[in-house]
């Protein structure tokens, strides 16, 4: 799939299954885009020793949270944090992430997300 498409994915399942409606989702200015064709896209922020994962859209989350492993460690980040308004007790299964309750909470956009953090 094109990137795209994979965003256009993203956009229906987050209308889907959240209460409003979005054409296009909102980028802080420091975000850096990985993608594949095949796996989908991540945005990613190195933010001092901290590696942030933003927006994804993926079928195949253990490669994802994998490649953002690999890059946090590539980029010498002691940690690596990432958001989802998904339920939380099968997104810590899937990653093996602790929750962060002090981080998580309403966002900018109106929504709702846990935050995780893992150490690298």
């Amino acid at each position: 799939m094109t990137f795209d498409d994979w965003r256009e994915r993203y956009i229906e399942y987050f209308n889907k299954t959240s209460h409003g409606r979005v054409t296009d989702f909102d980028l802080d200015d420091d975000l850096e885009l990985f993608f594949r064709r095949d796996k989908g896209f991540m945005y990613y922020a190195v933010r001092g020793d901290v590696f942030h994962i933003d927006h994804t859209s993926t079928t195949d989350i253990a490669f994802m949270h994998e490649q953002a492993r690999i890059m946090a460690k590539e980029a010498r980040c002691s940690s690596m944090e990432t958001e989802t308004s998904r339920n939380p007790a099968a997104y810590a299964r899937l990653t093996h992430s602790l929750l962060d309750l002090s981080k998580s909470g309403v966002k900018a956009d109106g929504y709702f997300y846990w935050c995780f953090t893992e150490e690298i």
